[in-house]
Order: C-alpha cells, then sequence, then structure tokens
C-alpha cells in the first residue's frame, strides 16, 4: 500500500478481458492493504459462465474481477465503478492472440471454456465466426453485454440493437469511472485523482502477451500477431457494432473530464 496510509474510496472494477485490466489491477492493489482488497476466488469468471455476486456483507474497500455491471449493481454495496475500454476490433484480435499463444498442455490443466479450445483449433476468420454462443459471449459485443447482463448463452430473448444500445449506454452512465487503454497514462492520472491517490510511478504493463512468451518459464508460445484482411473485418464489423459507439461515448467522457 502506497501514499500517506490513508484507504482511498471504496471502488469495484469491472475487468473486462483484454483491456489492461491486470494493469490497472496492479496499480488500484497498491493503493488498498491486502486485508481491504476482496479475495473472491470466483472474480476470474466471466458473468455469462459464472454470475458471482460480491457478497454485501463483506464490507471490503476494493473489489475486481470480470464482474458484469448487473452484478456489481446487486451487491448493494456502495463503491465507486470503474471500468477500462479498449478499441473493440483491437481487444478481439488481442484476445484471440492470448488464447492462441497458451499451450495445450496449460488449456487442459485449467479446464478451459470453449473459447480458448477454439482460438487454439480456429484461424482467425473461423474464429470470427464461431458459432457457439459460449464463444461468441467473448467476442459478440461484449461492452453490451458485461454493462446490461445480456448473454447469448443465458437468454433466448435479445433486444433490439436500439433497445440494447439504450440500456448499455444507461449502464455506462452509472458507472464513475471510465478509462481507455489508448490513454492509459491519462486514465491513470484522471483515476488517482479521483480516488484522491497518489498516481502509479510508471504505467504498469501486466500480462503483456508480447513479454510473457520471452519468458522460457511462460506457458505461452509465440505467434505471429493477428490482422485484419478485407474477410476479417467483415466477420468482426457485427461483433463490434454497438460496442463502438459505448467505445466512443467511454472516449468523450474521457476527454471531456467528466469520467
Amino acid at each position: 500500500m502506497s501514499g500517506s496510509g490513508r484507504i482511498p474510496p471504496s471502488l469495484a472494477f469491472m475487468h473486462i478481458e483484454k483491456t489492461a485490466g491486470s494493469s490497472v489491477v496492479s496499480y488500484l492493489t497498491s493503493l488498498y492493504p491486502e486485508s481491504a482488497i476482496d479475495p473472491d476466488p470466483y472474480r476470474g469468471a466471466p458473468g455469462h459462465i459464472l454470475q458471482p455476486i460480491p457478497d454485501p456483507r463483506r464490507q471490503y474497500a476494493l473489489t475486481h474481477g470480470h464482474y458484469d455491471l448487473p452484478a456489481l449493481l446487486r451487491s448493494r454495496q456502495q463503491r465507486k465503478l470503474c471500468v477500462f475500454f479498449r478499441r473493440p476490433d483491437q481487444r478481439i484480435l488481442s484476445l484471440y492472440d492470448y488464447w492462441r499463444a497458451i499451450t495445450p498442455e496449460e488449456i487442459e490443466h485449467n479446464r478451459p471454456h470453449a473459447g480458448m479450445i477454439a482460438a487454439r483449433a480456429r484461424g482467425l476468420l473461423d474464429f470470427l465466426r464461431s458459432p457457439e454462443p459460449e464463444v461468441r459471449d467473448f467476442i459478440d459485443n461484449v461492452y453490451a453485454r458485461r454493462l446490461t447482463g445480456l448473454y447469448l448463452s443465458s437468454s433466448d430473448a435479445m433486444p433490439s440493437d436500439a433497445g440494447w444500445l439504450d440500456s448499455a449506454l444507461a449502464g455506462l452512465g452509472r458507472i464513475d469511472f471510465v478509462g481507455t487503454v489508448e490513454r492509459m497514462s491519462d486514465s491513470l492520472l484522471v483515476l488517482s485523482r479521483h480516488l484522491d491517490a497518489p498516481p502509479p510511478g510508471l504505467v504498469p504493463h501486466v500480462n503483456k502477451l508480447s513479454d510473457m512468451v520471452l519468458d522460457p518459464a511462460s506457458v505461452f508460445v509465440r505467434h505471429p500477431s493477428s490482422t485484419l484482411a478485407a474477410r476479417e473485418r467483415a466477420a468482426i464489423a457485427p461483433l463490434v457494432r454497438l460496442d463502438w459507439p459505448i467505445y466512443e461515448a467511454a472516449c468523450a467522457r474521457l476527454a471531456a473530464g467528466t469520467v
């Protein structure tokens, strides 16, 4: 724990995969004593696999994990809410490359979900066209899903795009702070002011695939970074159709200082 010893306000960080969340967590956990950080063992499971709800009886100052917004709101504990976003097309590419780089032995050891298996078995185009709900819930308008709690694998009734986007943007409006990967330094500086806490001396870079593949003991292997050719761009377009306006709204909030 850094700073004067004063604990920042209670905060819940909604960690969306491949949005530099591990780096944000590295900074946040430096601000709170270990006893004030929720140790929830289920925080690594996203909402469509498991919908953990932080126990309101456990009054931890910092909660972080792959929760969705409805789960955090259902916990009923008074916390500030925080989320980071990334260009939605680049987030999907990063997720695919990350999963594809995991060794088969590690995947087998960790009882993987369908997304990891699909990334290992399929080229990028086929991965983007994955029909399984358990895979699509990781890549199909994930920002809209995490802000609304609507998942293909758990709901047959999806709203219209307009209604879904309105609900997602309303959810975004309930979050106290939004940052972006593309403006990471600025985002962490504004977040530190939001928490009345010292900013990081250096922007942390945690769980970065390009670094991890250099470690001989790592469970990741090097692959060429994926890029979007014409067919891949066409396949990814419907997967980010709602996430783009959500991302743009987050960028506008950050630029305006109304985070």
